[in-house]
């Protein structure tokens, strides 16, 4: 009589040692911990490269807190593109849409941004549920895959921390923008201390085809910064900006 053979089961993804939220904090004490708590602003400053630009153009990101965002890109051929949030008002502003005020999900995930940059260490308070969906693998490095419900009901966030650091090395989103909801894969490399906080040096962002790279020449925290830089623009919504 034979025997058939059994039917081989795939082996599941290995059980996550850690939690959601012990992941999340593990990555703030290994980044920043009581640091972030005594950080009032941040400004960084450095280079980006667009797929199909031949020369780089410059990047200025700004927080201040307890919830205002700035970032700033002056690419060249293109202008100047930029996205603001004052702490009640979000917008955006580049040569073919001009000014526009943001709304519905455009503007929660703004606003999100905008309160994570500035305290991560508060993220109970951003989002209602985490979780540890397992542990990932690519190449020799292991990845905790976290899923993050936001409090304000836009879309899940996907986070992958390496196991042995907890560092954050990809987050990927469905991006609400004005021709839809695109998916948004950014990857954080060059991890280094400044001023007690561990920041990325180098973020990598994909967006359908389109490939962006911000590498930061210069971190610095806590100067004094006034609201009116994060206040927006004169320009009327959907006026084509000026490109300085």
């Amino acid at each position: 009589m034979q025997h058939k053979p059994a039917a081989r089961v795939a082996s599941p993804s290995p059980k996550p040692k850690l939690s959601a939220e012990q992941v999340l904090d593990g990555f703030l004490k290994n980044t920043g911990s009581s640091a972030y708590a005594q950080l009032t602003s941040s400004v960084a400053v450095g280079t980006v490269q667009l797929t199909g630009q031949k020369q780089p153009g410059s990047v200025e990101i700004k927080s201040k807190a307890p919830n205002k965002f700035l970032l700033r890109m002056v690419l060249p051929d293109l202008g100047e593109v930029a996205m603001g949030y004052d702490g009640k008002e979000g917008w955006a502003r580049d040569p073919n849409l001009g000014l526009r005020l943001l709304k519905g999900e455009e503007l929660a995930q703004l606003r999100l941004q905008a309160l994570q940059s500035i305290a991560p260490q508060n993220w109970r308070n951003l989002f209602k549920r985490v979780e540890n969906l397992g542990v990932s693998k690519a190449g020799n490095t292991s990845f905790y895959k976290l899923r993050l419900f936001p409090k304000d009901g836009s879309a899940p966030i996907l986070q992958f921390h390496d196991t042995t650091t907890l560092l954050l090395t990809r987050t990927d989103q469905a991006q609400a923008t004005p021709q839809g909801k695109m998916n948004t894969i950014t990857y954080f490399n060059d991890w280094r201390t400044n001023n007690g906080i561990r920041t990325s040096f180098q973020m990598r962002q994909t967006t359908r085809d389109l490939e962006l790279v911000m590498t930061l020449t210069q971190v610095q925290n806590n100067l004094p910064l006034p609201d009116s830089d994060f206040a927006r623009p004169a320009e009327s919504p959907n006026k084509p900006a000026k490109v300085k």
